[in-house]
C-alpha cells in the first residue's frame, strides 16, 4: 500500500509542474507535458534507488511490530 500511495504522490507532483508550466510559460498542455516528464521520470528513478532498501527495511520492521501486538 505504501508504494502505491507513494506513486499517487509522485502522479500528483507531475501534474502539478505540469500545470505550473503550462500556466507560467502559457504553453500548450502537450509541450508542458514533453518539457516536464524527463526530469520527473528522472527523479522517479533516482528516489526509488535511493531509498528502496530503507522503504522496504521500514516496511518489514513495521509489519514485525505489527505482528507482535
Amino acid at each position: 500500500i505504501g508504494e502505491t500511495i507513494g506513486l499517487v504522490l509522485w502522479v500528483l507532483t507531475h501534474l502539478n509542474v505540469v500545470t505550473f508550466v503550462h500556466v507560467r510559460f502559457d504553453l500548450p498542455w502537450d509541450q508542458a507535458l514533453v518539457l516536464t516528464t524527463p526530469g520527473y521520470l528522472l527523479a522517479l528513478v533516482l528516489v526509488a534507488l535511493l531509498f528502496r532498501q530503507s522503504w522496504q527495511r521500514g516496511y518489514a520492521m513495521l509489519a514485525s511490530e505489527l505482528a507482535e501486538s
